[in-house]
């Protein structure tokens, strides 16, 4: 979903989602002055956690995650919402399995200015999900994941300042995952991941 200079932006799933998947939202904003955490919602009444990165040029714009259990079934529309005259651009994503306290570790978030954005997280169980979202500063320049990592969403048009890229990945081994990019251009780039436990 994208929305320029707006105060909010709504996404619907779908398909109806299923009580007690987690439900996760990433992807980057941009207001001109200092990105805020979001706030984040659905017509279930999902309570949210949502994790930003550190903004990046001249304290502009961000990536951010987010994650929730789904209270209940049924159709779902989930809104992103802050400052006005901002910049959304985000998806949104169902699993199941996942542990009732999902997240087993936050990687934090890094930045820098390459075409190799990055960053990495340390899953303390087996079988965790993997999940990484990644901003830049420019605006139609290519992103690619690295091989292994599928793509939940992405938009890189140069009609809006939020351009994003959403991944995931299950893996087997408790260790270090770095979910990675590789950009068109030499850019300023923030990319954040965390891992979620199974049940």
């Amino acid at each position: 979903r994208v929305l320029n200079s707006s105060s909010s932006a709504a996404q619907a799933f779908p398909a109806n989602v299923a009580s007690g998947s987690l439900l996760v939202v990433g992807g980057s904003l941009y207001n001109g002055t200092i990105a805020a955490l979001p706030t984040i919602t659905d017509t279930l009444g999902t309570t949210y956690t949502v994790v930003k990165s550190t903004d990046i040029h001249v304290s502009r714009i961000c990536s951010y995650y987010a994650y929730g259990v789904a209270p209940s079934s049924g159709a779902n529309t989930v809104t992103v919402s802050g400052a006005a005259a901002t910049d959304w651009a985000f998806a949104i994503d169902e699993f199941s399995g996942q542990d009732a306290t999902p997240l087993d570790a936050d990687g934090g978030s890094s930045t820098g200015t390459s075409t190799t954005p990055a960053d990495s997280v340390i899953s303390t169980v087996s079988d965790c999900l993997i999940l990484g979202v990644m901003t830049h500063s420019a605006g139609n320049i290519s992103i690619t994941p690295d091989g292994g990592w599928t793509q939940i969403g992405e938009f890189e048009d140069g009609s809006t300042n939020a351009v994003f890229n959403f991944v995931f990945q299950i893996v087997t081994t408790p260790t270090t995952y770095t979910p990675g990019w590789t950009i068109g251009s030499s850019q300023d780039w923030a990319a954040q991941s965390a891992a979620f436990a199974p049940a």
